[in-house]
């Protein structure tokens, strides 16, 4: 998940829902700390994070090299 994390930022589907990074949209009508969205979203957060926090670099390179790329993409 750290490679993820480095190159896309922060595995929430939404700003709130960040561990790292968390933002609190001010147009928001819930309240922040007991969003029912929010909490939602952060068990997403969490599920995404422990699927990817269970792969290596190599297990990724090496399912990526299994798949055929499209001729006219960049390696």
């Amino acid at each position: 998940g750290d490679i993820v994390r480095a190159i896309d930022g922060p595995l929430a589907p939404i700003p709130c829902a960040s561990r790292t990074a968390p933002h609190r949209d001010p147009d928001c009508p819930y309240p922040y700390e007991t969003c029912w969205l929010r909490r939602l979203m952060l068990r997403v957060r969490d599920n995404i994070s422990a699927v990817l926090d269970r792969e290596t670099l190599a297990e990724m390179a090496a399912e990526a090299a299994k798949v055929p790329r499209k001729p006219d993409s960049r390696p």
